[in-house]
């Protein structure tokens, strides 16, 4: 997708390291958001090396968006199997989405949501599921635009 100086395309490994910097980042922001949001040690690492099995993947893909030739989003997408419980076995799940704070409010994020989208209904997945940081009201209406609607609410208990 070409849209002025604004393209979106697959992503490889070799775009390896900005999106690990940009999950850094989001990372970040999180923990600020909630204190809860704690990485071990290694998390960049363990990112790296699921991002790589992702970008080859079959039930995968990154894709990133370029400004002028510099990567300034990406949008992580799949295909996963639930249990046969479900009506809807096979489902799109966002794994991420990212776009840098110099970059934002430009439709990237829109862009990005859209190619990740065509990609999953060419997988013929009908059903598809994200989470949503619930300190993070930017990203509730982001996605709200888009008619995601809350169908459960994670909660989660630290003791010690």
């Amino acid at each position: 997708m070409n849209k002025g100086n604004l393209s979106i395309r697959t992503a490889t490994l070799e775009d390896l390291d900005v999106i690990v910097e940009m999950w850094w980042e989001s990372s970040q922001y999180h923990e600020q958001l909630e204190p809860r949001f704690q990485y071990s040690s290694d998390a960049t690492n363990a990112t790296r090396q699921f991002i790589s099995k992702q970008i080859e993947s079959e039930d995968g893909c990154y894709w990133v968006a370029l400004k002028d030739d510099d990567i300034v989003g990406y949008v992580e997408a799949m295909v996963i199997e639930r249990p046969p419980i479900h009506l809807h076995r096979r489902i799109g799940y966002l794994g991420s989405i990212y776009v840098k704070s110099k970059a934002r409010q430009k439709g990237i994020g829109t862009n990005l949501w859209q190619t990740a989208y065509d990609w999953l209904k060419t997988k013929e997945v009908f059903v598809i599921n994200l989470m949503v940081a619930s300190k993070n009201p930017r990203a509730l209406e982001f996605w709200k635009k888009f008619n995601f609607s809350e169908i459960m609410v994670r909660m989660e208990l630290e003791h010690s």
